[in-house]
């Protein structure tokens, strides 16, 4: 894609319609999680009906992902209101610490150097 690299207007573009796309596409996903599908019943090589179909496994994956707080990973939520509670106890000295620390050894992957990022203390 060495349009998106080389024209910013076009990778700008592109990014736009890709997001269109997958509006589009959530959507859809969307109206059959809550509508279902319409599925074609044959008897004896005819026609006879249809049946409406629904995707439990669809709507699980839908809400997982617009309602991650509540319907999301238990592993994901414990982890998050874990740091969100060491971020809070923290004074703003100490995250100004942090932040600059983190924002340091991001800078290091960025630049393409190995870091060890040392677990955070549970604080107990």
């Amino acid at each position: 894609m060495a349009w998106r690299a080389d024209d910013p207007s076009f990778a700008a573009e592109w990014d736009a319609a890709l997001e269109l796309g997958l509006d589009s596409l959530e959507d859809e996903l969307m109206r059959r999680a809550k509508d279902g599908t319409l599925r074609p019943v044959f008897q004896g090589g005819e026609l006879v009906g249809h049946i409406r179909e629904y995707s439990d496994t669809l709507g699980i994956f839908m809400l997982k992902s617009r309602r991650r707080h509540v319907y999301g990973d238990r592993q994901f939520i414990e982890q998050r209101i874990s740091l969100e509670a060491k971020i809070t106890a923290m004074s703003p000295e100490e995250r100004r610490a942090r932040l600059i620390e983190l924002q340091a050894k991001a800078a290091l992957l960025i630049d393409g150097e190995a870091v060890e990022v040392e677990p955070e203390p549970d604080g107990d």
